[in-house]
């Protein structure tokens, strides 16, 4: 049978208690079957359950106990139709339907968004403040969440809008302080990137005393943030527990050290380009390139043109021309929306950032 050493190496995993190990093979199972289009089995469906990964399951493949087991981690996020959890995003939506304060240290591939939306849909609550550390993350939430709850909330993120009753806030922190004489109540506060707070610079001060004055009319605190391994005893998270699910991984992440093969000489930028034209070349899906300050995005751009050709897609075919109309033929990002090529940093109006990650 095709993967059955696998099968059993992962279902050995899963005996010894070795979840973590047992559910990164799992993910790198799916992805192999799925690149060789090998639909999902009875056998690997229930190894899928077995480590708590019921999104990923093929129902219509999956033995009757394991299809009614994934059922019961089903909820309403407000979509039409509801979506399945995964174990641990079931065990924290459960406890803050419960009415416990959360303060949860997870990876940003947990999927918090949708344990926010099934308490909404769930609990119907009347007033929810959710601060994020960025506009444009204010932005991406409010997208999401009117999309949903539209028909039933106000969705406010900027500091001129009038709640109605019935309201979510999305916005950074120093938009709150708009509200903070207009907001008596809160139902749930939730806080993203909560660890900020502790930074010493003026944005982690002003979080600090959104947390602190929002924090007194909370019924209810939901606080997230990655990488942290515990809380002190502090005002701000008191009768919070603290929930630490950094074991519990949805993606796995595979590291080329590339650099290594060069340990024997200088890497210079003309080796730097090389690789990375390579690396892209080999590249069988989207691609995203970090660099580390505004000249380095210049670089990699020379790099990039000279080598990259213009695409023939509709859409990229139509922003450039959109671009070349208002922004005239010197946009210095023209000649790589013409290839296909997305780039976001500070300096862009928000609009163009926003479009170029949208496509």
């Amino acid at each position: 049978m095709v993967d059955f050493e696998e099968y059993k190496r992962i279902g050995d995993l899963i005996n010894s208690g070795s979840l973590g190990d047992a559910r990164s093979a799992v993910i790198n199972l799916l992805d192999s079957r799925t690149k060789r289009n090998l639909p999902c089995n009875e056998i690997l469906n229930h190894l899928i359950r077995e480590v708590g990964l019921y999104p990923y399951m093929s129902p219509e493949t999956s033995d009757w106990k394991d299809v009614f087991a994934a059922n019961m981690f089903r909820a309403d996020v407000g979509d039409e139709e509801d979506s399945t959890l995964h174990l641990e995003q079931a065990h924290i939506l459960r406890r803050l339907l419960q009415g416990e304060s959360l303060a949860v240290s997870a990876p940003t591939s947990f999927g918090k968004s949708y344990i926010i939306d099934a308490y909404i849909a769930i609990r119907k609550p009347n007033c929810v403040v959710i601060i994020v550390p960025t506009v444009a993350l204010a932005n991406e939430t409010r997208r999401r969440l009117a999309q949903k709850f539209s028909g039933r909330y106000a969705i406010i993120t900027t500091t001129d809008e009038t709640p109605t009753g019935k309201d979510i806030f999305v916005f950074p922190q120093e938009r709150a302080f708009a509200y903070m004489d207009v907001i008596q109540s809160i139902d749930i506060f939730i806080v993203d990137e909560f660890y900020k707070a502790s930074l010493k610079d003026d944005r982690a001060d002003r979080l600090l005393s959104v947390m602190i004055e929002f924090g007194k009319k909370a019924k209810q605190k939901y606080f997230w943030g990655p990488n942290i391994d515990g809380i002190e005893s502090n005002p701000i998270t008191d009768r919070m527990s603290f929930v630490k699910e950094s074991g519990f991984k949805t993606v796995v992440t595979k590291v080329k050290p590339s650099y290594k093969k060069f340990s024997d000489k200088p890497i210079t930028d003309e080796i730097k380009a090389k690789e990375l034209l390579s690396i892209l070349s080999e590249a069988q899906s989207k691609a995203l390139i970090y660099v580390s300050s505004h000249p380095q995005v210049a670089k990699v751009q020379s790099y990039l043109l000279p080598n990259i050709t213009p695409v023939e897609n509709g859409l990229c075919r139509s922003f450039s021309e959109w671009l070349r109309n208002n922004y005239g033929n010197s946009c210095p990002i023209l000649p790589l929306i013409e290839r296909g090529i997305g780039i976001h940093n500070g300096n862009l109006h928000r609009s163009l950032a926003q479009l170029q990650i949208k496509l």
